[in-house]
């Protein structure tokens, strides 16, 4: 009896002290919440004194939170009451989760939240992002896509500049596709790390206006950047490279041109090229000069040109270039090749004296070609009238006015020797005779014709 009647008054002592004892609970405007849109919340915490503010880190997987300050009362018994307001916006659809939360030994229960998505007018404008790697080379280049459909027309896009430590971004040109429902917005932005280890990306805030507003906060990804050789020098470009060689010319100078593009980042200038096209070309560095741009298709480049040398053969393929490159996908050091273009090339007093060398050779062939042309009529000529001849004196006539001779026995000097051979003496004797056969001028005729 007495021990009851002690364990009771002990019991009694304590009750002020277990009454005051600190509490806390997480009140929530409703129990689910729209993608885009905030769910005002309540962290409720009562105690002898303030204990500052929780620590939300649990709830940063499915809430982005917007902390909108607090109010701190005093209650007639002498407790603290802090109440801190907060937004929170749900990072993805589906049941998400409060996790409990401890704050000046009091802890708050955990709470379910249903978010859903965002359709207006049977369109789904829940942004999506596109599947990303979870493991890449450092300074390997990847992209970064979130696609959106417009609920209406006349709304658009607004997005916050993305930012995230340990990552170069760059933003991409946008992609707008249109169907019979709704136009579609794909946001890009292309990312590289510079530093190893397990990175997070955080995509930027991404609002929809127009008939409505809507703010959405996408989950983060974590990706686990692997450090790059230390053999790799930092000029190498990290990733598949292309080469495409061309001849230019500027202000009447050739240049061989190299372009280097990469779907990446590539470095101010790449480890080895310069040194070749000085050895190729025979010139000096500052001969060798870079520009760099991006083309239509968001690929980065650099257009290496040197000047074609005075003395260039343009037999066969140019010479080779080759350029080293870390092969992301087989994660060693690889080698591309290509030519630069064949092409003719010599100093201005070459040029000249082979134009007049070029000049005097045709000239040489076109007299050349006229004489035997002109031969060729004469003997088209000379045929002609060999056939028109019927007798020993027409014959005569025309060897004589062919020639140029006076005598046959001057024509048989000119004539060549096995035309020539007894054809005088037998034409002769038929030029002075009353009797001779037409058979025998038929075959002087014949020997004539084939000798001319």
């Amino acid at each position: 009896m007495v021990i009851r009647l002690s364990l009771l008054l002990t019991l009694l002592a304590l009750m002020p002290v277990m009454t005051h004892a600190a509490q806390m609970f997480v009140e929530t405007d409703d129990q689910q919440v729209e993608m885009g849109k905030y769910l005002g919340a309540r962290i409720v915490y009562t105690g002898k004194q303030s204990a500052g503010t929780a620590d939300l880190h649990q709830w940063h997987d499915d809430f982005h939170i917007d902390r909108r300050g607090s109010e701190t009362d005093t209650l007639p018994d002498g407790q603290v009451q802090t109440t801190e307001n907060l937004r929170l916006y749900p990072k993805r659809t589906g049941e998400l989760l409060l996790e409990s939360i401890a704050l000046g030994g009091a802890i708050a229960s955990p709470q379910r939240i249903q978010s859903k998505p965002t359709v207006r007018d049977d369109i789904d404008g829940t942004p999506y992002r596109l599947e990303l790697p979870d493991q890449v080379w450092q300074g390997q280049a990847f992209i970064l896509a979130i696609r959106i459909n417009l609920m209406h027309p006349s709304n658009h896009i607004a997005v916050e500049e993305m930012t995230a430590p340990g990552w170069r971004i760059k933003e991409l040109p946008r992609i707008e596709e249109v169907d019979e429902r709704c136009k579609t917005v794909t946001l890009r932005w292309r990312l590289q790390a510079h530093s190893s280890g397990h990175l997070t990306i955080d995509p930027p805030l991404i609002e929809q206006r127009g008939r409505g507003r809507w703010r959405f906060h996408l989950p983060s990804h974590v990706v686990k950047v692997l450090p790059l050789p230390s053999y790799l020098p930092p000029t190498v470009p990290v990733g598949k490279i292309e080469l495409a060689p061309t001849l230019f010319e500027d202000s009447g100078t050739q240049y061989w041109q190299l372009q280097v593009s990469s779907s990446g980042e590539l470095p101010d200038e790449i480890h080895g090229v310069r040194r070749q096209l000085e050895d190729l070309a025979g010139v000096e560095a500052e001969q060798v000069t870079i520009d760099s741009g991006d083309t239509p298709k968001d690929i980065e480049t650099l257009a290496y040109r040197v000047p074609v040398p005075d003395w260039s053969w343009g037999f066969g393929k140019g010479p080779q270039i080759s350029i080293d490159y870390f092969d992301a996908n087989g994660g060693r050091l690889a080698l591309t090749e290509t030519r630069l273009p064949a092409v003719w090339q010599a100093p201005t007093p070459a040029k000249i004296l082979l134009g007049l060398f070029g000049l005097t050779m045709a000239a040489a062939l076109a007299a050349a070609g006229w004489k035997i042309a002109h031969r060729l009529i004469e003997r088209k000529h000379f045929t002609r009238q060999l056939q028109q001849t019927k007798n020993a004196q027409q014959l005569r006539a025309l060897l004589l006015q062919s020639s140029g001779a006076k005598t046959l026995q001057e024509w048989q000097t000119l004539a060549p020797q096995n035309a020539s051979i007894n054809l005088e003496m037998k034409l002769n004797r038929m030029c002075f005779s009353t009797h001779y056969q037409q058979a025998e001028l038929a075959r002087i005729k014949r020997v004539l014709r084939k000798f001319s």
